[in-house]
């Protein structure tokens, strides 16, 4: 116990007289730690967006997204008519820009044709313009500013636009083309297609006809359904997967290698007072105890500044995307468990190789030292 008091006291006292000892190690654990969880929470973030996008769309609904250049008049309600034989077909242009109402949301704004009245329900017969989403009831007239235009939308369920995507917007807007026909025409958009299969057929049997059809006309398109979401959340699992486990392995190279030298410039400096104490008694396997003590206690400090700040720094980023109400519990994804035990591990596996060099020279003869 006597021992324990002396060694803690021992560090303190050189911790006091070289700051810049524990100082940097922390440093390089709280860069480390925080570089591994963004990385990580990048991943878990993409794979909260897909589920909440899958969740959203439901297993019988397949969109299909493809660019609008500027100039270029829409055509895709014409293009997927043929899909109304199975469904309910929707066909909108998504705007690059996006909208904003009274109540400081962030709006995705689509606009429609009349081709696309049948899909919507709820429809603002007074301006046709209608909000989707978002918790607010039903009926509820908002203003929406979009640059120098203002117009009264109507909240909404808005029946098949519900499955519209708001990606890095909190709610969907929908406004007739006719109110930003020169916005499209001058600075293109998205021509977004939402149908729901109502049809014995198989979605994944129509996105692959959607897939041949677009391979004949030569179109880009991206067809998306539960299915193909499922794949890119498998592919991007994998994906994650290789990076954990070579993030971990960087992670405790690095901290091996720098705490690991100035681990052994600090023994070379206590050498003769652990070799004094172990000529007195003191064992060679408490000094080593006390060396892994401290480097754990250093990285571990490092890791949880960066556990601590993190969320923080993440949570102002996807409020500034919107991307917190777009998808719920994006912002928590940041840190989860999975990350935190990757990091954990890659802490506790730094910490140990870091004080090998205190283990190697606790195996010279104290004598010889001393001599």
């Amino acid at each position: 116990m006597r021992l324990a008091r002396y060694l803690a006291t021992h560090t303190l006292h050189r911790w006091r007289e070289q700051p810049w000892s524990p100082l940097g190690r922390m440093a390089v654990a709280l860069l480390i730690s925080t570089g591994t969880l963004s990385v990580m929470g990048g991943f878990d973030s993409a794979e909260a967006l897909l589920l909440s996008r899958m969740e959203k769309s439901g297993a019988n609904v397949v969109s299909v997204f493809s660019p609008l250049s500027p100039g270029v008049t829409p055509n895709a309600a014409t293009r997927y008519e043929w899909l109304s034989q199975k469904g309910e077909v929707l066909s909108v242009v998504r705007l690059f820009r996006s909208a904003e109402d009274d109540m400081g949301r962030r709006l995705a704004l689509y606009a429609y044709s009349n081709e696309a009245i049948p899909a919507l329900r709820g429809l603002d017969d007074e301006q046709g313009c209608m909000i989707v989403g978002g918790e607010l009831p039903a009926g509820l007239i908002s203003t929406v500013t979009f640059g120098d235009m203002s117009f009264r939308a109507k909240n909404t369920g808005g029946g098949l636009a519900s499955k519209l995507p708001a990606d890095g917007a909190e709610v969907v807007a929908l406004v007739p083309a006719e109110m930003v026909g020169q916005v499209i025409s001058s600075e293109g958009g998205s021509e977004v297609t939402v149908f729901e299969n109502r049809s014995d057929t198989a979605v994944s049997a129509i996105t692959a006809t959607l897939d041949r059809f677009h391979a004949a006309e030569r179109t880009r398109a991206s067809v998306v359904s539960a299915g193909s979401l499922m794949d890119q959340i498998a592919e991007l699992r994998q994906k994650k997967a290789v990076a954990m486990g070579l993030l971990a392995a960087g992670s405790v190279a690095l901290i091996a290698l720098v705490f690991g030298a100035i681990a052994a410039l600090e023994y070379r400096e206590s050498r003769f007072v652990f070799a004094l104490l172990r000529s007195m008694g003191a064992t060679g396997g408490s000094l080593y105890a006390q060396a892994l003590a401290e480097a754990l206690c250093v990285a571990f400090v490092g890791g949880a500044l960066a556990v601590a700040s993190l969320p923080l720094v993440a949570s102002k980023v996807l409020a500034h995307l919107a991307l917190a109400d777009a998808a719920p519990g994006l912002g928590s994804a940041f840190i989860s468990g999975g990350s935190l035990a990757v990091l954990t591990a890659a802490l506790f596996l730094g910490g140990l190789f870091a004080s090998f060099p205190a283990a190697v020279g606790l195996r010279t003869p104290f004598g010889r030292i001393l001599d």
